[in-house]
């Protein structure tokens, strides 16, 4: 390779280098943004879903006070609420499954999957237990209603409820914590790159200022060297 072409390559390589970096400066900039889009579409949704899985224990607790209530005293008015919150939690169950999909497919892992459709049954299960309760009453009557809700009152099947609950609030916040963890890494990894533009700009600056000092030298010393023969030609 002649001076020239070397010359040429010296020049070039650094302007290639600087150009790379920048484009993945650019790639990882975008990459970094979307993931934040993702962060605050997914904390926004999972608010969502802490608001309605909260609203659904709150129903299941309110149906289970009003059960136990009329069991107790035998009074028609705590079957309002029962009936009110029993009726209620069916929607919620399905508006909190629907938070967990996107055009009918489902944004949950596994983990989370499971518990869902666990919490489910779990509540079934609770809403059958307070039915049968109600049923005992009508026609057994209140002593063995009575029995039946100090039965239930040792009944694990509330405690497994919001046992599940815990772990899809976990399970969410491991998964924020993660995405969370990913962006961090992308705004590292773009510092970084930034860093990396703008020291190679400074080395090209400082190395085209070289090369000018260089070439006006040259051509300094190029006219001294001819300026007798041109003296002598006057």
């Amino acid at each position: 390779m002649n001076r020239s072409n070397w010359n040429s390559l010296s020049r070039a390589l650094p302007l290639a280098i600087a150009f790379a970096l920048l484009a993945a400066l650019v790639v990882i900039a975008e990459i970094a943004q979307n993931g934040q889009k993702q962060i605050n579409q997914r904390v926004g949704l999972s608010q969502k879903q802490q608001i309605v899985l909260a609203q659904l224990l709150e129903q299941v607790s309110q149906a289970e006070a009003g059960q136990r209530g009329y069991l107790l005293t035998g009074d028609p008015k705590y079957l309002q609420p029962y009936q009110s919150a029993h009726d209620r939690i069916e929607p919620l169950l399905d508006q909190f499954s629907d938070l967990f999909r996107d055009n009918g497919q489902l944004l949950a892992n596994p983990m989370e999957r499971d518990a869902i459709r666990h919490m489910r049954v779990l509540i079934g299960a609770k809403l059958a237990e307070l039915s049968a309760s109600l049923a005992l009453y009508s026609s057994q009557g209140p002593a063995q209603a009575a029995a039946l809700v100090r039965t239930d009152l040792e009944s694990s099947t509330m405690s497994e409820i919001r046992n599940e609950a815990v772990k899809l609030r976990d399970a969410e916040q491991s998964a924020i914590n993660a995405e969370i963890g990913r962006a961090e890494r992308l705004r590292m990894i773009s510092r970084a790159l930034m860093g990396g533009v703008v020291l190679l700009n400074v080395s090209l600056l400082i190395l085209a200022a070289t090369r000018l000092t260089t070439d006006a030298e040259r051509d300094l010393r190029f006219r001294l060297l001819h300026l007798p023969g041109r003296l002598g030609r006057g």
